[in-house]
C-alpha cells in the first residue's frame, strides 16, 4: 500500500507540473504567417512543422534598384535560413551581397538572374559564399575556400565539366546543382557536407563511386537518379530516409550498405538497379515503398530484418528474381507467399515487450527501478536495452519513461 501511495504521489506531482507548464506555454506561441520588410528586403515567416508557430524567415524579394545587400542572421527573433525562388531576379544593379551562415538553402527559379554579381574566377559566378552559376563550357571548377553552398542549378547542363574541387567549407549542394553533367568523373564531397538536394547529380553518368560524408542527414529525392556509371556508394549513419527515386536507374550499382539509422525506403528508390545482386534491409527500416526494388533483374537475395516492416502491397515492390530472407511469420514471408517469391526463414520472431528492461515478460516496478539506475549512472544500457527502455518513444531514456511505467502500473492495480 505504501509503494502504491508513493507512486501515486509522484505521478500526481508530475501531472500537476505538466499542467502548469502547458498553461504557461501559450505565451510562447507567436502569430504564424507573418510577412514584412527589412530595409530593402521582403520576407515571410514560415511554420515548418505546422504547429501554428513560425520557425524561420525566408527572404522573398528585394528593391530592384539596390546595389548591395546584407542579409541579417535573424529578423524579429527568428533565424533567416532561406532565400526563396526569384528573390533577387531582375535586381540588375546588385553587385554585392552578404549572406549569413544561418542561410542553408537558396531557391531555384533563377534567384539571382540578371544581377551584376562578381565572377570571381573564370566561369564561376558567386553570391557571397554561394556558387550561383557558371559558364556552360567550363571543364574544371576549383571552388574558392569559404564557399558554403552550391546553389540550385549552378552547374546544370555543364556537359564539358569533368572535375570539381569542393573546399571543406561547403555544407550544402542544392537541387539540380550538377544535373546532366554527364562527363563529371571526379568529385569528392567534403566532411563539412550536411545536405544533398534533389536531382543534385541526376544523370551524371560518368561518376563511378561516391562517399557520402558522415555529417549528411538529408539526401533528397532523385539525387543520384540515372547515374548509370555509379558502382558503389557509402551511406553514413546520419541518414535516416532513403528518399523516392534516389538511386533509380543506377544500372551499374553493385555495392551498397544501408546503415541501421535508416527507417524508411522510398518509392522506386532502387528501381532499375539491374546490377544489384543482394541487399540487406536493417531492422531499423519500418517501411519499403512502391517499386522500391522493381526491375532489379540481378537481385537474387534481399534480407528484411524487421519482422514488422511495412512492404508496399504490390507485386512490383520487390523484383520477381529475388529470394526473400526474413523471419518466420513476418511481413516478408507474407509478401513472398502472396506474390510467389521464394522465401527463406532466418529464424523465429523474438517478441520484446516495450519497457520490459528487466526481461521478465511483464512491465512492473522492477523496470522503473532499472531505468532509474541508468539515469543515476548505476547501470549502463546497451543500444538494444535503450530501445526497450524508451517506453514513451521519445528517443531518450529518462525519468519520463519511469513515470509512464509507473502510471501503467497504477492503471492495472
Amino acid at each position: 500500500m505504501k509503494i502504491r501511495q508513493r507512486i501515486a504521489s509522484v505521478v500526481t506531482a508530475m501531472i500537476c507540473f505538466a499542467g502548469i507548464f502547458c498553461a504557461n506555454a501559450n505565451f510562447l506561441i507567436a502569430e504564424a504567417g507573418t510577412t514584412g520588410t527589412y530595409g530593402d528586403l521582403n520576407y515571410s515567416a514560415l511554420d515548418s512543422d505546422n504547429d501554428g508557430t513560425d520557425d524561420y524567415i525566408e527572404i522573398t524579394g528585394c528593391d530592384e534598384s539596390v546595389t548591395e545587400v546584407e542579409i541579417p542572421e535573424e529578423i524579429d527573433g527568428l533565424p533567416v535560413t532561406s532565400i526563396g525562388n526569384w528573390a533577387f531576379q531582375n535586381c540588375t544593379s546588385l553587385a554585392n551581397i552578404i549572406i549569413p551562415d544561418s542561410v542553408n538553402s537558396i531557391g531555384g527559379g533563377n534567384t539571382f538572374e540578371d544581377t551584376a554579381l562578381l565572377e570571381s574566377q573564370i566561369g564561376v559566378k558567386y553570391a557571397d559564399t554561394w556558387v550561383i552559376d557558371c559558364d556552360k563550357d567550363v571543364t574544371t571548377a576549383d571552388i574558392k575556400d569559404g564557399t558554403r553552398g552550391i546553389a540550385p542549378m549552378a552547374f546544370d547542363n555543364c556537359t564539358n565539366l569533368t572535375n570539381v574541387t569542393l573546399p571543406d567549407s561547403v555544407k550544402f549542394i542544392g537541387f539540380s546543382a550538377f544535373q546532366y553533367c554527364e562527363n563529371l568523373t571526379d568529385i569528392k564531397l567534403p566532411e563539412s557536407m550536411i545536405s544533398i538536394g534533389g536531382h543534385a547529380f541526376e544523370k551524371c553518368t560518368s561518376i563511378t563511386d561516391i562517399t557520402i560524408p558522415d555529417g549528411v542527414t538529408n539526401i533528397e529525392y532523385e539525387a543520384f537518379y540515372l547515374c548509370s556509371g555509379l558502382k558503389s556508394i557509402t551511406i553514413p549513419d546520419s541518414v535516416t530516409i532513403i528518399e523516392n527515386f534516389v538511386f533509380c536507374g543506377c544500372t551499374s550499382l553493385t555495392d551498397i550498405t544501408l546503415p541501421d539509422s535508416v527507417t524508411s525506403i522510398g518509392n522506386s528508390a532502387f528501381s532499375g538497379c539491374t546490377s544489384l545482386t543482394d541487399i540487406t534491409i536493417p531492422d531499423s527500416v519500418t517501411s519499403i515503398g512502391y517499386k522500391a526494388f522493381a526491375d532489379c533483374s540481378s537481385l537474387s537475395e534481399i534480407t528484411i530484418k524487421n519482422p514488422e516492416c511495412e512492404i508496399y502491397n504490390d507485386e512490383y515492390t520487390i523484383s520477381d528474381t529475388s529470394t526473400i530472407y526474413g523471419y518466420t511469420n513476418s511481413t516478408a514471408q507474407e509478401y513472398a507467399e502472396k506474390y510467389d517469391r521464394n522465401f527463406v526463414s532466418i529464424g523465429d520472431i523474438t517478441v520484446t515487450v516495450q519497457g520490459d528492461i528487466s526481461g521478465n515478460g511483464a512491465i512492473d516496478l522492477y523496470d522503473a527501478i532499472e531505468i532509474c539506475k541508468n539515469i543515476m549512472g548505476m547501470r549502463t544500457f546497451t543500444e538494444e536495452e535503450k530501445s526497450i527502455a524508451d517506453y514513451n518513444g521519445d528517443g531518450a531514456v529518462n525519468l519520463y519513461d519511469a513515470i509512464e511505467i509507473a502510471k501503467y502500473i497504477m492503471s492495472n492495480l
